[in-house]
């Protein structure tokens, strides 16, 4: 148990540098940062639960917010955390899911996109269209006659 506790803390002690030297994490990507898109951008969370949304699953559209992505796809919980952003070309679409609490909402085209993980994840494939139901032409003459 001994044992335990002061790897606890000897673990603690290492992760706070890094915690603390991360810049906070801006809510959504600016211009100025999706420009600059192609080198990958570390932040840090903070603690609890915002409510924001988040478009994509995986590999998310560059209008989501950042930290509720991050908490979506797994990288943190409540606790908040330091979380690495990789970005790449847009995707066509965007799907939704529900993952770690958090539901993620569907969204069409972006020129960026961003992931936590190397190489990004695959795009979602875009929903199949139904086929509009047609009226059938007899079912027509059929009613014309009963009149």
């Amino acid at each position: 148990m001994r044992r335990f506790l002061i790897s606890s803390v000897l673990a603690l002690i290492g992760a706070a540098p890094a915690y603390a030297a991360a810049p906070a994490c801006p809510n959504w990507l600016d211009e100025e940062r999706l420009s600059s898109a192609a080198a990958p951008f570390t932040c840090r969370c903070a603690p609890g639960i915002e409510r924001h949304s988040a478009y994509g699953v995986f590999r998310y559209h560059s209008g989501s917010h950042l930290c509720t992505a991050a908490r979506h796809d797994g990288r943190i919980g409540l606790r908040g955390g330091v979380i690495t952003l990789y970005f790449g070309p847009g995707c066509a679409f965007y799907r939704e899911a529900w993952r770690n609490s958090v539901q993620s909402r569907r969204k069409a085209t972006s020129r960026i996109s961003f992931a936590f993980t190397r190489p990004l994840p695959p795009c979602s494939p875009k929903p199949k269209q139904r086929p509009k139901r047609k009226k059938d032409d007899d079912e027509d003459e059929d009613e014309d006659e009963d009149e």
